[in-house]
């Protein structure tokens, strides 16, 4: 058995399309180099097939490891959330303030408040 064999792999049909489409892609766009700016479209097929059936048993250990060895690459997602966070936190403390202030608000208007993601 020479040390070149191929593994055998069973695929449906389907998968094999994806992973011949995605082979094309990778082939039509190599040889642009720096030229062609990857998409996450053009990637995305590629990656979803290789990780399913790498089969990782500890697959968000994983990608926590990637994430560790690859800030430059998380900022615009993390800063949106961390602002996402601030302003729902900043809205709940100016809710607070206007029960505290008005302490009319019966306990029903304050859960509403809370029930639409205001507080």
């Amino acid at each position: 058995m020479s040390g070149c064999s191929r593994p055998s792999v069973k695929c449906s049909r389907g998968e094999k399309g994806s992973l011949l489409r995605s082979a094309r892609c990778v082939s039509q766009f190599a040889p642009a180099g720096d030229s062609h700016v990857w998409t996450t479209d053009d990637l995305l097929p590629a990656f979803v097939y290789v990780t399913v059936r790498a089969q990782l048993q500890h697959l968000g250990a994983e990608i926590r490891l990637i994430e560790d060895f690859t800030p430059q690459l998380q900022g615009e997602l993390k800063n949106k959330m961390r602002l996402n966070r601030q302003q729902k936190e900043n809205r709940r403390v100016r809710i607070e303030r206007i029960v505290v202030k008005w302490p009319v608000v019966s306990a029903d208007t304050l859960e509403a408040l809370r029930h639409s993601h205001l507080l």
